[in-house]
């Protein structure tokens, strides 16, 4: 799954190949394959600042 989130300050941030492993409402946990290196991570991120998210399926991507 592709993971897109949108910040209040404008900036946005993709993460491919996400798996989400908490989502509480305060805070969003996840691993991701970084597209750079090819490597899981893993992230943390506070949603205080995010605005917006999208999920979509690599399936339904062309």
């Amino acid at each position: 799954m592709e993971l897109t989130l949108f910040l209040e300050n404008g900036k946005t941030f993709k993460f491919d190949n996400v798996t989400i492993l908490n989502d509480d409402g305060e805070i969003i946990v996840f691993n991701y394959v970084s597209m750079p290196t090819g490597k899981t991570k893993s992230a943390t991120i506070n949603t205080e600042k995010i605005l917006g998210m999208a999920i979509s399926s690599k399936e339904n991507s062309k």
